[in-house]
């Protein structure tokens, strides 16, 4: 019996409450479910080598820190001017690495450390840096006579326009890590324009103040960059800071030398606080060699110029003539609050403001997509751009015969207005006759509808009995709403049409062309008069009953409508 338990051993126990038998099923069962998954593993097998090249070669998504690491191209020929808005490598002159941005944290994380890369000699997304132009009261003379050339003394940004999706990363001094005077005050990279990263652009062994008659920069021209609010420059002195990329050298704002000085004149001489602006080891075609317009789109980053500008601008104005509809950039000119005011207020807006306005078309802008939109139409570097340099960029200006079209129905309106026009009797005029538009007589829109898109185009003046029109602003309402019509023609025709004068002055002092007469229970009369601008179908007995109660009237017994031809 011993012999028997030792040699049996492995045999399966019975399970209480199982029939004497079922031990077999229970191992078949067991047998099947293992050849079910020898099966299915060699069937996956004979098909992951068949698609096994597919299945390699589908690569994850690329890491923040592969997308910084992509190369760009920038095209900078030692000598050339330094301009605005084009991407150079900032390289420093006694290590000669390249200022380069780490990953940006996730989170509310909004800066990152900057460092001085001597692998990113060859231009990478994340040493590519775009000069921007700060506000400068102290030469305002460069902003006219040279606006697009850096010189010496003057107030910049350096931005990395592809580093984040969350917008613009710019450098900036960390003044909250020097507050002591043991403390060392770094360098980071971070999102958001403000004083902390504005620079001033001098040069080497002079004094912060002697800025006047200021130089062009020139590419490979050493310069130092002075922190606006500290007076403390650049530095990179050899220290190393780990990042995702490695060690790399650490970038500080302080002056290098014996004795140390925060004042406005002290002066820079040490290669620490040096800094180039170039191309990186790019090889560089010769300049003479390459035409205007090739070198420009050479400097250029696609995501934030050029074509990248060119599709962004498309996008609003779609969905800018989407919302409008037949009133065109109309509908753009009330969003950005410059309708019928555009050529006697500047509207300036912040960042914020323009997503805010464009959201109203059905727009959405990212935080990148906006920064672009301030870069582009930034002209003085304050942060903010003006809402009719965007909408002039957007819908551009009329064609010829047009103009003529609409400078002559303004003649024919100042001769009736004896040297002025007032929006009332432009408002009664087109009134009378927008029955003669060719959208109406063709039957596309009514007669109403015309008077509502006008009164539409015009906000603020409807109602107000004193305001004049000048010849810009009727030049200006007509180009919003140009673009909505396809045929130079039919737009002629309309224009025409819209402000024939009659013979007399009547119109003027006519009330609305539809009049409801009402008779009361009482037998008291009295007459409501429809708006030239409603809608409503005056055949349809409980449509005008409906208005009539919504007017406040009661105890009517009988009305009838009559129109005035």
């Amino acid at each position: 019996m011993d012999d028997f338990g030792l040699t049996r051993g492995n045999v399966q126990k019975y399970s209480p409450g199982v029939l004497v038998g079922n031990w077999y099923e229970d191992m078949t069962l067991r047998e099947d479910q293992l050849k079910l998954y020898r099966g299915r593993k060699s069937s996956a097998s004979a098909a992951g080598q068949d698609n096994g090249n597919a299945k390699a070669t589908s690569a994850a998504p690329p890491t923040p820190a592969e997308l910084l690491q992509q190369p760009t191209e920038i095209t900078a020929a030692a000598g050339d001017d330094v301009c605005f808005g084009m991407p150079y490598l900032v390289v420093n002159e006694k290590t000669h690495a390249a200022l380069a941005m780490d990953v940006l944290p996730s989170g509310s994380a909004t800066s990152t450390v900057l460092t001085a890369s001597s692998a990113a000699s060859v231009p990478q997304v994340r040493s590519t840096w775009t000069l921007l132009r700060c506000k400068d009261e102290h030469n305002v003379r460069y902003n006219t006579n040279r606006p697009d050339v850096l010189h010496y003394g003057q107030r910049v940004r350096l931005a990395n326009e592809n580093g984040c999706a969350d917008g613009f990363v710019y450098v900036q001094s960390s003044i909250q890590s020097g507050l002591r005077s043991s403390q060392t005050q770094y360098a980071v990279a971070a999102l958001h324009a403000t004083a902390d990263n504005v620079f001033v652009v001098a040069r080497p062994g002079a004094v912060r103040e002697d800025v006047h008659n200021g130089g062009v920069v020139k590419v490979g021209e050493p310069v130092v960059l002075l922190h606006s609010l500290t007076n403390l420059p650049l530095a990179c002195s050899g220290g190393y800071l780990g990042t995702s990329f490695g060690m790399e050298y650490t970038v500080t704002c302080e002056y290098v030398a014996d004795h140390f000085s925060r004042s406005r004149s002290a002066a820079v001489t040490k290669p620490d606080n040096l800094f180039t602006f170039g191309a990186g080891d790019t090889v560089v075609v010769p300049r003479k060699s390459l035409t205007k317009s090739a070198i420009v789109a050479a400097n250029t980053l696609s995501m934030t110029t050029g074509s990248g500008v060119t599709e962004l601008l498309e996008r609003i104005r779609e969905g800018a003539l989407q919302i409008g509809g037949r009133i065109g950039f109309r509908s753009l000119s009330i969003a950005l609050g410059v309708a019928c005011k555009e050529q006697r207020v500047r509207r300036m807006l912040d960042s914020n403001g323009l997503r805010s306005a464009i959201a109203r078309l059905g727009v959405r802008l990212t935080p990148v997509e906006a920064d672009v939109l301030m870069k582009r139409f930034d002209a003085t570097g304050n942060n903010v751009v003006c809402a009719q340099d965007l909408l002039s960029e957007l819908r551009g200006t009329m064609p010829q015969a047009r103009l003529r079209s609409v400078i002559y129905a303004y003649q024919q309106l100042l001769i009736e207005g004896r040297g002025s026009v007032e929006f009332f009797e432009m408002h009664r005029l087109f009134c009378l006759n927008a029955g003669a538009l060719p959208d109406v007589v063709d039957g596309l829109i009514q007669r109403e509808e015309a008077v509502l898109d006008f009164e539409n185009c015009w906000p603020g003046r409807v109602g107000c009995k004193i305001g004049t029109v000048t010849v810009d602003e009727f030049v200006e309402y007509y180009n919003d709403i140009s673009p909505a019509e396809d045929s130079d023609e039919r737009f002629c025709e309309a224009v025409e049409k819209a402000w024939v004068v009659p013979a007399t002055s009547s119109y003027l002092t006519a009330g609305p062309r539809r009049v409801i007469s009402v008779i009361h229970k009482d037998e008291s009369v009295e007459e409501v008069p429809i708006p030239d601008s409603l809608v409503v179908d005056t055949r349809n007995t409980e449509a005008v009953r409906r208005l009539l109660v919504q007017h406040g009237l009661c105890n009517v017994r009988e009305f009838r409508v009559s129109e005035r031809t």
